[in-house]
């Protein structure tokens, strides 16, 4: 568990790289201090340039820097030739004025306009557009994946309770190629509340050793995915997608065909984002870049997606 501070500094980097990946610089004259008799401060934007949607990001992150700011009134914070400093201005112990600055040592380069140029993709405006609402688009998806999945996994403590939903070792292995599962097939048709002690840690080790979860059936739309603890589902940023994009081969992972970007219609050649570990979802260090086949021969080894 974090403390405090800790929190404060982890979410100030966050902003650091939002602002970064603005491709803008910003300054922002930033007051406020303390309010009235309390020891609380309160600070505001009185201007900022130029004025966009990160008028709040700017304004945690000068707050973040004035908790820190030494006795010398100025703080920097330098990340990848990216740097935000505050200034104090003028000021006494209970109202002041600071500034706020960016500067970047290069011209940012949009991510857009490099993963064009990597796909062959004429990096005109347009396409570049494209290509973030098809990122964009991507993580709507996943999210709403993520959510879902999480809904449906469930812990031994949580299961033992269900009456209607019992142990399938068929619909996660339909061509019966799981060595680890085929050992669970005998605890087919019953449920979790049914098991032994002995057959409960059968069951935990199995996906514990091969990092899938065991499906509890009820009906072909009503099931639960078995796990020893819920999974933390961290769907990968817009940034981190990009990334991604951009310092990894345009070949498939698996069949090392090369991938494309921006097909009107199906390819068996389109470039997904796999979850490597179906269970955790597309989280940033659980992803690789495979084409549409390789994606789809994975997804229809099973009939229902984890």
């Amino acid at each position: 568990m974090l403390n405090i501070r800790e929190q404060i500094w982890k979410r100030s980097e966050i902003i650091h790289q939002e602002l970064y990946h603005t491709g803008k610089n910003y300054v922002a004259l930033i007051v406020g201090g303390k309010n009235g008799k309390f020891e609380d401060c309160y600070y505001s934007i009185q201007k900022v340039l130029p004025k966009d949607k990160n008028e709040n990001k700017i304004l945690n992150l000068a707050t973040f820097m004035i908790i820190n700011i030494s006795e010398n009134k100025e703080i920097h914070s330098r990340k990848g030739g990216f740097t935000c400093s505050l200034i104090h201005r003028k000021g006494d112990k209970y109202y002041s004025e600071y500034l706020f600055i960016t500067k970047r040592e290069t011209p940012y380069i949009f991510p857009e306009e490099v993963i064009c140029k990597k796909y062959d993709i004429e990096p005109t405006l347009e396409n570049q557009e494209k290509v973030k609402l098809s990122i964009e688009n991507r993580i709507y998806s996943y999210k709403h994946r993520d959510y879902e999945k999480k809904k449906r996994c469930i812990t031994f403590e949580d299961a033992n309770i269900l009456d209607d939903y019992v142990i399938n070792t068929l619909y996660l292995d339909i061509y019966n190629k799981d060595e680890e599962l085929k050992k669970l097939n005998h605890l087919s048709g019953k449920k979790v509340s049914e098991l032994t002690t002995e057959q409960k840690i059968e069951v935990s080790d199995y996906i514990k050793i091969t990092l899938r979860p065991v499906l509890l059936y009820k009906s072909p739309r009503d099931s639960k995915l078995l796990v020893n603890e819920i999974p933390d589902f961290q769907t990968a940023s817009y940034n981190e997608l990009s990334d991604i994009l951009i310092t990894n081969s345009n070949e498939c992972s698996y069949c090392k065909c090369k991938m494309s970007l921006l097909n009107k219609k199906y390819v068996e050649s389109s470039l997904t984002f796999d979850s490597i570990i179906s269970l955790y979802g597309h989280k940033k260090d659980n992803i690789k870049l495979c084409c549409s086949l390789c994606n789809s021969k994975k997804t229809f080894n099973n009939k229902l997606d984890i």
